[in-house]
């Protein structure tokens, strides 16, 4: 096997090395964000840590590498070593995470010894792994090495393969392996590619000894011989090396100070998901990978080396003082490109990758140069063969030691301190200063263009900050990643821009970028550029997630709420005779912003029972032992990176071990930016953990589950009592709310409905398998919401008797009243118009029971709620004087259709009626009955009497079967038909008939997908 046939197995191996790397850094971030938290300390942590460990490995192994023999044989080691520690990792963090709560709860730990047990369990975990990954590339490059000349190139060469491997890393990681494998397989998957690559290289290297005896040895002797040839041209001094060493660290500070702020502006952009982080990390990478690329081809003389790296610095900042003033624009720019999809899933790969562009074009000019400079340096400083490993291992240490010393201070330090664009700006100036210092240092490069490029770049840089203004900050807060990006909405995007908005708070913050923007009367909390709060449309929710759990349980004392927001929540709570209100909140910009909302939480913060604590939610829970009576957890949505935690089994596990007996916990679910599937998932797993689970409709598609161990009592009298205190009726009037009756009927499912509906075999939302965190982003994208679900599960639409509501239990010993009715459908015509058949029906009976009143037929006539009784009234009309089936056909449908809008606990009587209305259509037709038995079946099956339903249905079907009546000439679709009784037999329990007719009628038609889905259902049931 000939040197480039080698070459080529290796280039092969290293770049799957660099998958599994970048792989392992994604995942590792996750993990010990469930140990430490999701704050910016622990993320700061686990990235020195990780980098730390590279450091470490690059500059002690790459010095081994020049003593070791078999250098091959030692990379094919080092390969295997990375896949056996990674392989038992999981198993480290499990163990780590009991060590850490341990220490936290039993030795009263101080924040600096809290900083310290966490730095030592991510150096346990961390550094192995990471020492042997930051040789891997000192170590090859000096087996890869074959004359002096070519050093420069394969350095480059070997860097931007890495570099590629890892891009596709980000990918495989953030697309791909996370959501199908979960986070324990996926590193095992990594784990076994280093192994792969060790492995092979391990016979590779005894492949070729075989064929080719002592080729290695061979090397060895040549490499020896020329160390006494190489070109005195290329011997670089000792200063020189020095000030490339020390730009290098430099450089590698201001790459990590750039790549934390364009993450932080563009998440604003298109959004803080999952797949968007993964996105502009990518961009980042493959800016590099491009760079190291062409400097690997178009490697320069040695002369003009150093002057080349110099030149690299001050394109840099120049590149980036050029770009900056466009910043603003980005937002449209994104609007004008995402406008070009359709929102399909199956465009999503598309989006995706416009996004990639977009994050590509703000990072490629500045990153191409950043990954020029590595090599460049590594030629600089390895002016010896035999200490190549060494040298080249010491410019990777110190570009990684720049990457650390960058994170620590610009995301602790800069961002929050002088904020985004004053922190890209001074990267600008350690660029530019640096390009220039190297270019003064260099004694062939002229001293009048060096004059010439000083000026040039001082007068750049003022003429830059004297003619740009600082950014508008509006601009990015508009939220276009939300946006359809229809014609309608783009021209609302763009007439959004003229509207004046007033930013009355902008913090770039330690956690997010905060910022409170007044737009006419409304105030409204964005974080990282999306709406979390506000004071219109999050009122009712922001309220009730308060109000609700305190008038259930009057005698609530003890309170946690996960998450500030605007205070609204907290100083609803505060209105009631509670004890403490401990709110944990993880960001302080948040807090520093709350003094806008005074006014609408009655000045929360400064009551003397609330107690603040910025910390992450989860590490909050598992280190404390206090226990509450109600736990409020008001997250946001889910497709944002970060949040899924705030929606896991072991999320709710820690909140239901907080609790006292008999305490609630509220959690907030958003049922818009989402589909059914993700809401049935998250109620799947939200009631896997509580037995006892309510779900209340507060507005338009915003809900919220109660959680307890215990079904929840309600005594009604102390309920009327305290919502009658001032203070509550007053702060319940700020959202059109005025009775016990219209709080109780915002109730939709309660814990027996649940247990009947909730597929229990299905998808969990888990921190070690976060599926949330991928299926989210795709239902927002696709502007999908999970408003048939709700309609599904809610149980208002059926008589009192089939469910188990609690005004079932307040109407036992009450009438709905005028005033009752009234005050409901003030708040349901505002808040509850995703479900209009509900206030259809709510309407009617007003006005049924009070026709006289003037509200009540202001509200009938405006809601047109005879539409259909007229068309039914004429029918009527003319089936007394011909009743052929065409007439009968057309009744029975305006009938079933009456149902349909108006069946609700409020008008019971809907459903008698339409059996009655159908039946007489059956006993009047004489000859065609099936379409009638149909209709009786869908009625009865609407009303949850699944028997009756199958027996009309069956009739129906025997009509059809015997040939006594023709399907098709009463418009009857007969697999449709055989389809509902397979559905009706898998409500009623009946998996084997179910299973029956589903079988039946993928044998009249096998691409059935509704009898497919449905035996796919049934086989999981069965195997359950």
């Amino acid at each position: 096997m000939g040197n480039k046939k080698i070459n080529l197995v290796l280039y092969i191996c290293f770049l799957f090395s660099g998958i599994a790397g970048l792989v392992y850094e994604v995942l590792w971030a996750r993990y010990l964000a469930l140990i430490f938290g999701n704050t910016a300390y622990a993320h700061t942590l686990v990235l020195a840590t990780f980098m730390g460990g590279l450091a470490l490995g690059s500059l002690l192994l790459g010095a081994w590498a020049d003593k070791v023999k078999d250098k091959l044989t030692f990379y094919a080691w080092i390969e295997i070593g990375i896949a056996l520690f990674c392989f038992f990792t999981p198993q480290l963090f499990s163990f780590s995470k009991n060590i850490y709560l341990t220490a936290a709860r039993d030795l009263s730990l101080n924040p600096l010894g809290i900083i310290v047990i966490k730095f030592i369990i991510g150096a346990i975990i961390m550094l192995p792994p990471t020492f042997l990954m930051g040789g891997t590339l000192p170590v090859l490059s000096k087996f890869m090495v074959r004359s002096f000349a070519e050093r420069g190139k394969v350095i480059a060469r070997l860097y931007y393969i890495n570099s590629f491997g890892a891009f596709c890393g980000a990918l495989l990681a953030g697309f791909y392996l996370i959501y199908h494998f979960g986070l324990e397989a996926s590193i095992t998957i990594a784990a076994l590619v280093n192994l792969f690559v060790g492995v092979t290289v391990v016979f590779l290297r005894a492949y070729c000894e075989k064929v080719q005896p002592g080729m290695f040895a061979r090397k060895e002797s040549l490499l020896r011989e020329e160390k006494n040839h190489f070109y005195e041209e290329e011997i670089f001094s000792n200063k020189v090396i020095n000030i490339a060493l020390t730009g290098i660290f430099l450089s590698g500070l201001a790459a990590m100070l750039y790549e934390l702020v364009w993450i932080r502006l563009l998440s604003t952009i298109l959004g803080s998901s999952t797949y968007s982080f993964s996105l502009m990390l990518a961009a980042f990478i493959s800016g590099i990978t491009i760079g190291s690329f062409l400097i690997s081809k178009f490697m320069p003389r040695p002369k003009h080396t150093f002057i080349v790296f110099g030149l690299c610095q001050v394109c840099i900042g120049a590149s980036l003082i050029l770009s900056l003033p466009f910043y603003e624009k980005l937002p449209y720019l994104f609007i004008l490109v995402a406008k070009v999809f359709v929102r399909r899933a199956d465009t999503f790969a598309l989006y995706s990758t416009a996004k990639f562009l977009l994050a590509f074009l703000v990072m490629i000019v500045p990153t191409i140069f950043f990954g020029m400079t590595l090599p460049l340096v590594s030629k600089i400083a390895s002016r010896k063969l035999e200490l190549l490993g060494s040298k080249v291992g010491s410019v990777f240490a110190a570009n990684t030691a720049g990457n650390i010393l960058g994170a620590l201070i610009t995301g602790l330090v800069l961002i929050p301190t002088v904020g985004l664009k004053h922190t890209l700006e001074l990267g600008i100036i350690v660029n530019l200063s640096l390009g220039n210092i190297v270019l003064f240092s260099d004694k062939t490069f002229l001293l009048k263009r060096k004059v010439v490029f000083a000026s040039a770049c001082c007068v750049l840089f003022l003429g830059y900050k004297l003619a740009i203004p600082e950014w508008n900050k509006a601009c990015f807060n508009k939220q276009l990643f939300r946006r359809s990006m229809d014609r309608e909405s783009i021209s609302s995007a763009l007439a959004d821009n003229a509207e004046e908005k007033e930013v009355l708070f902008y913090k770039d913050g330690l956690e997010a970028s905060v910022a409170v923007i007044k737009s006419g009367e409304i105030l409204s909390l964005y974080i990282n550029g999306k709406a979390d709060a506000s004071t219109e449309d999050d009122m009712p929710t922001q309220i009730l997630c308060a109000q609700l759990p305190l008038l259930l349980k009057p005698q609530t004392r003890d309170i946690l709420t996960v998450g500030l927001g605007s205070g609204i929540t907290c100083g609803s709570a505060l209105l009631h005779p509670i004890k403490s209100l401990d709110v944990v909140e993880i960001s302080s910009s948040v807090v520093q912003a709350n003094k806008h909302f005074k006014e609408f939480n009655y000045d929360a913060l400064n009551d003397k029972r609330l107690n603040l604590y910025l910390e992450d939610a989860k590490t909050f829970l598992q280190r404390g032992d206090k226990k509450y009576d109600l736990i409020i957890s008001e997250p946001s949505n889910p497709w944002l990176s970060g949040v899924g935690f705030l929606f896991s089994k072991e999320f709710f596990e820690d909140c239901r071990s907080r609790l006292n007996d008999r305490g609630l916990m509220i959690q907030w679910v958003q049922a818009y930016e989402t589909n059914d599937q993700i809401y049935e998932m998250i109620l799947r797993t939200f009631s896997c953990v509580f037995p006892e689970v309510t779900v209340w409709n507060t507005s338009h598609l915003d809900t919220i589950l109660i959680g307890s161990e215990e079904k929840m009592t309600l005594d009604i009298d102390e309920s009327e009592k305290r919502i009658a205190q001032a203070p509550v009726q007053q702060d319940l009037s700020r959202i059109e709310l005025a009775d016990i009756y219209t709080l109780l009927s915002l109730q939709i499912s309660s814990n027996e409905n649940i247990n009947k509906t909730v597929e229990r075999k299905g998808l969990i939302h888990s921190d070690f398998f976060p599926i949330l965190d991928y299926m989210a982003p795709l239902a927002l994208y696709t502007s999908q919401r999970a408003e048939k679900y709700i309609i599904r599960i809610d149980e208002r639409k059926f008589p009192l008797e089939k469910g188990d509501l609690f005004i079932k239990d307040y109407l036992k010993e009450r009438k709905i009243g005028n005033q009752a009715l009234n005050n409901f459908f003030k708040y349901a015509d505002k808040k509850l118009i995703y479900n209009k058949n509900f206030v259809f029906s709510l309407i009617k009976r007003w006005h049924r029971d009070f026709p006289g009143n003037k509200e009540a037929i202001l509200a009938y006539s405006s809601y047109n709620i005879d539409f259909l009784e007229k068309a039914i009234s004429a029918l009527e009309e003319l089936i007394s004087r011909d009743s052929s089936f065409e007439y009968l056909d057309q009744y029975a449908s305006l009938q079933l259709q009456k149902y349909w809008i108006f069946k609700s606990y409020l008008l019971p009587e809907i459903y008698p009626q339409t059996i009655e209305k159908l039946k007489r259509c059956l006993s009047l037709s004489a000859d065609k009955k099936a379409k009638f038995y149909y209709h009786l079946g869908k009625v009865c099956y609407g009303n949850q009497d699944y028997k009756e339903a199958i027996e009309y249905y069956s009739q129906a079907r025997r009509q059809i079967e015997s040939g006594e009546e023709d399907a098709d000439s009463q418009g009857l679709n007969y697999i449709g038909l055989l389809n509902e009784i397979s559905i009706a037999y898998l409500r009623q329990g009946d998996l084997n008939k179910s299973f029956e007719y589903a079988a039946k009628v993928t044998h009249l038609d096998k691409d059935n997908t509704l009898a497919r889905s449905l035996i796919e259902v049934i086989q999981t049931r069965l195997e359950f």
